[in-house]
């Protein structure tokens, strides 16, 4: 299915790029990214990637493309708007209502497999060491000092809130909220 041209792609690529090129303007986002209608997000990220891998014009670079460098920019500029279209999900639910035969054929979400004990013990482990990230850490000593002094203030204690409100200042005088 190659063309006579003179250009610097191999020619399975050629058919490829040809394929996919015919399909630009009639298959829908979930089609252009080789996913089922309904795919979740994160399929879609890396379906895009891996088709970002074939069909990234400069992936091409040097190359003499012929007619092909213009296919190749319209293959992917579709593939990033069907990329941005389904991985933002106000976009999706927009393109979904816009396109009511694909609402039929989607799939019901299937809920995340419950996670082990490990992979529990793991995220506290990580959570646990974020917090005492140094920048995380004045974030959440700030954050205390802030709680803090607001419950002097419904108390009435308007001294103990104001010195606590002063060190607050101290520790981010940037912040809004302080």
């Amino acid at each position: 299915m190659a063309t006579d041209e003179k250009i610097e792609i191999e020619e399975s690529r050629q058919a490829e790029i040809l394929e996919l090129f015919a399909r630009v303007g009639k298959a829908n986002h979930f089609d252009l990214l080789g996913l089922p209608v309904g795919a979740p997000a994160d399929q879609v990220k890396k379906a895009f990637h891996e088709m970002s891998k074939k069909f990234h014009p400069d992936r091409f670079f040097g190359k003499n493309l012929g007619s092909f460098r213009v296919k190749l920019d319209t293959i992917f500029k579709a593939l990033v708007d069907a990329q941005s279209v389904l991985g933002d999900a106000v976009k999706r639910k927009a393109y979904l209502d816009a396109n009511p035969h694909l609402k039929s054929t989607v799939a019901a979400p299937v809920a995340p497999a419950a996670k082990s004990d490990l992979e529990n013990q793991r995220d506290a482990e990580r959570r646990a060491r974020l917090t005492r990230h140094p920048y995380l850490a004045r974030v959440n000593k700030l954050q205390d000092t802030l709680n803090r002094a607001k419950t002097h203030v419904e108390k009435g204690e308007y001294e103990h809130a104001y010195t606590l409100f002063n060190m607050a200042s101290q520790m981010d005088p940037d912040n809004a909220e302080v």
